[in-house]
């Protein structure tokens, strides 16, 4: 009897109480698809999933290199500890630098160089044309320093004013005229027509012809005659002489009292250039030089 009752050891109690448990436990059905393993798992709670902890931001350093918190965000990314192809860049705080405006780059000092070669080669060719040019032309300092000859106050006119003014000088000299009355038929002439045998009048007389602008009633001869230069002057100083007491009037007064227009001053600024085209045309014949005209080419009578 006392061999048969053999006081057992721990272990093989426990085997013996936990056998006797389980068979008084009703056995759960396992699902299908599922193992057993994992059965007691889920429900010991052994295989639960953590939620993955939040990765831990180091501070950034007091000079604001950055580079910590770019490897944390691009660990979370899954992007590496270096930021790998999306990571931020160091020294950025995590965010891209800001572009520059207009996409301008800084040039390189290749590319400098190469603009100053370039700039300085056009500018000693464009000096070598200019050179060569200068040489061809024979132009020479000399030249340059010397001033341009002064306008004389034949220049001021056209072959064609210049020519009617000598033929009213040839028609007054052959009437027995001297120059003043030479110096008011050109006036007249500048006044009226500019010096010119136009075919076309004005509003206040539309049959106005010729040099001296005369009018269609028969006192001043056909339309022939008028666009006549040399007929027409003589007219002028047939009717100038007429006039009683002319040398003693002003130039303006003489020649209105022959053409009758509706300003008696009309001809008065004409005297100036007209005296010196006379003065010039005169001393041209004389063999004289001509003096500088004391005019402006603006007063001169305006095609």
């Amino acid at each position: 009897m006392a061999s048969s009752r053999a006081v057992s050891s721990p272990r093989a109690r426990a085997g013996r109480s936990g056998a006797a448990a389980s068979s008084t436990i009703p056995r759960v059905k396992t699902p299908p698809g599922q193992k057993a393993g994992q059965k007691k798992r889920a429900s010991d709670g052994v295989g639960r999933r953590r939620a993955p902890a939040k990765p831990v931001r180091p501070a950034a350093s007091a000079r604001g290199t950055g580079r910590g918190a770019a490897g944390a965000r691009g660990a979370a990314g899954g992007r590496g500890a270096s930021g790998g192809a999306g990571g931020a860049r160091p020294g950025s705080n995590g965010r891209r630098p800001p572009r520059p405006r207009g996409g301008s780059r800084r040039l390189s000092r290749t590319t400098i160089a190469v603009l100053v070669v370039v700039g300085l080669m056009v500018t000693g060719i464009g000096g070598l044309t200019a050179a060569y040019f200068w040489a061809a032309s024979g132009i020479t300092s000399s030249m340059l320093a010397q001033p341009p000859a002064p306008l004389s106050t034949l220049d001021l006119y056209t072959p064609e004013q210049r020519a009617n003014a000598e033929t009213i000088i040839d028609v007054a000299s052959a009437q027995g005229l001297g120059d003043d009355a030479a110096t008011i038929g050109v006036m007249t002439a500048m006044g009226e027509s500019g010096l010119r045998t136009i075919d076309y009048g004005d509003l206040a007389g539309p049959d106005s012809r010729g040099l001296f602008q005369q009018r269609d009633n028969g006192h001043w001869g056909t339309l022939e005659q008028r666009m006549d230069p040399v007929h027409s002057s003589g007219m002028f100083f047939r009717d100038l002489q007429k006039v009683p007491g002319w040398q003693a009037l002003r130039p303006t007064e003489a020649a209105h009292a022959v053409q009758l227009n509706a300003d008696s001053e009309h001809y008065t600024k004409f005297y100036g250039p007209a005296r010196a085209l006379v003065v010039a045309i005169l001393d041209e014949r004389a063999g004289r030089s001509t003096p500088t005209p004391t005019i402006l080419p603006t007063e001169a009578p305006v095609s």
